[in-house]
């Protein structure tokens, strides 16, 4: 540590306290970059993710309850009857359009936008086929209807439709779970390795401020030492010089000043005794 030892007090500082900040910068921006990657993620799931999840679930309720409304008219004996479950199930319709448009925005890959088209085409076929069992209904030909209604290729368009908003429901699911796992994964994996850098500034400040009273402390002690013993006119002292830095030139300086006043005492001296003895 001699080249530390020998740096000017100055740059003991400058060096020192410099990577103590340089730590300290690293771990804010760190922290800032983490935490902006934690809010993007945090936003995709409160703003995607799980909004996609509550969608399809009203999607598939919606599609749902427009078919169980096209089995119950066929099932309804009175005009009432019909005319209060035709308003559910154009109500139903345009639920399950509105909630669509909703959903929409929300797809975020490939394969949720197959799905999409899946079971909107799915379902427009199904649609299709109740517009016409509806008209059968109204041209009195209820048999014709109720066939329609519980044919193969009728039951195939709806499950078609609902197998694949299952399958959107849980692939969307899957997602919002995994973004919140990833979000709860990096904010621990950020608590930890705060937490370490934060315990390893402190020890770094400690270090550090241990080898800068160490190369500084004793020195000055040493040199106030000095002066107050030459201040008592005791002119013997010298103090060892280590360094090159500001405290060793000062020691050497303090040598020096020590060196010329005893000179110069030997000098008094010298006079005073050849002026006594010149007397005598």
């Amino acid at each position: 540590m001699n080249w530390f030892h020998n740096l000017p007090i100055a740059r003991k500082f400058a060096f020192s306290f410099g990577i103590i900040c340089g730590l300290c910068i690293l771990l804010g921006l760190y922290t800032a970059l983490t935490l902006h990657s934690i809010s993007n993620k945090s936003a995709d799931v409160s703003t995607n993710s799980l909004p996609s999840v509550l969608t399809l679930a009203n999607i598939q309720q919606a599609a749902s309850s427009f078919r169980r409304q096209d089995l119950v008219i066929q099932l309804c004996p009175t005009a009432a009857g019909i005319s209060t479950r035709s308003v559910k199930r154009t109500k139903a319709l345009e639920t399950y359009q509105n909630q669509v448009k909703q959903y929409v925005p929300m797809i975020s890959n490939q394969r949720a936008q197959e799905l999409y088209q899946k079971f909107s085409a799915a379902f427009q076929q199904y649609v299709d086929i109740s517009n016409q069992i509806m008209t059968l209904r109204e041209a009195g030909k209820t048999k014709e209807a109720n066939d329609l209604a519980v044919a193969d290729s009728t039951s195939a368009a709806i499950n078609n439709a609902l197998d694949a908003l299952d399958e959107a429901y849980n692939l969307n699911a899957k997602g919002g779970v995994d973004s919140a796992n990833d979000v709860a994964n990096a904010a621990s994996h950020a608590t930890w390795i705060n937490t370490i850098v934060s315990l390893l500034l402190v020890i770094l400040c400690a270090v550090v401020g241990t080898m800068l009273t160490r190369a500084i402390a004793p020195r000055v002690v040493r040199a106030r030492d000095l002066l107050e013993r030459i201040a008592q006119k005791d002119l013997t002292v010298s103090v060892d010089v280590n360094s090159t830095d500001e405290l060793g030139h000062m020691g050497n300086a303090l040598n020096k000043t020590v060196e010329t006043l005893r000179s110069i005492m030997d000098s008094i001296q010298q006079s005073t005794d050849t002026l006594s003895a010149a007397t005598t």
